[in-house]
């Protein structure tokens, strides 16, 4: 019943701006305001489809916000390529980031990479509710640097040299650096948080020190 009444609303509505697009009084200014509206509202719709919240709170997709940056842009018109699947494949590419970090801790110590999963989630959300640390944008970028600190710290400090803890270090030193020359040298004009991947780099550094030095898990138990 409730959807019944929603679509009547819904309809009624559209209804009303038809009538008011036909009226001969509406200034060009207000015409224009209006396609602008309705092509936010569009692109909200659309995001909001794929948007990946399992916690209710944070997105941690990048959807179809990433095909609004000229960079994205114009690699798909020189490529004739569709940006906005260009957009999905990115989101794609940054979870798959997130979980290849995230096994490079795994491959240190399972239980304390966990912990430090569970930690930047929690702080990611917190940030979300609270903004305590003036909100850095959206997707899991933070999240996978939390874990990037931690593989970091044991590769550089603890001088861990398994395969998977090389790959992961490497891989969020290279992940992070990239953006920075792109968007400060070529002059690339990318919209990306650096400081989100600071921050999240530093927050899994310290973790990964502070479970070092005082954590209950001395003997270290990789899961691979």
């Amino acid at each position: 019943m409730g959807q019944a009444i929603s679509l009547i609303g819904i309809q009624s509505d559209r209804m009303r701006q038809r009538r008011r697009l036909q009226d001969d009084d509406m200034s060009l200014e207000e015409m224009t305001e209006w396609f602008e509206t309705a092509a936010v509202e569009a692109r909200i719709r659309k995001r909001e489809k794929y948007e990946f919240k399992p916690f209710g709170g944070h997105n941690y997709y990048y959807t179809f916000d990433v095909t609004y940056n000229p960079v994205i842009l114009e690699i798909a018109n020189k490529y004739n390529l569709d940006p906005e699947k260009m957009g999905l494949y990115a989101g794609r590419l940054n979870l798959a980031t997130w979980a290849f970090f995230t096994a490079g801790g795994l491959a240190v110590d399972w239980r304390e990479a966990l912990v430090v999963l569970a930690a930047g989630i929690g702080l990611q959300e917190a940030d979300f509710k609270y903004n305590i640390f003036d909100r850095w944008g959206y997707g899991s970028s933070y999240c996978w640097n939390v874990s990037g600190g931690y593989v970091g710290y044991h590769y550089f400090v603890k001088r861990n040299k398994r395969w998977l803890p090389f790959l992961a270090a490497w891989f969020t030193a290279f992940a992070d650096l990239k953006p920075v020359f792109d968007e400060y040298v070529l002059k690339a004009g990318l919209h990306v948080s650096h400081y989100a991947h600071f921050l999240g780099y530093v927050h899994g550094f310290l973790m990964a020190l502070a479970l070092d030095k005082w954590g209950p898990f001395k003997k270290k138990r990789p899961l691979f």
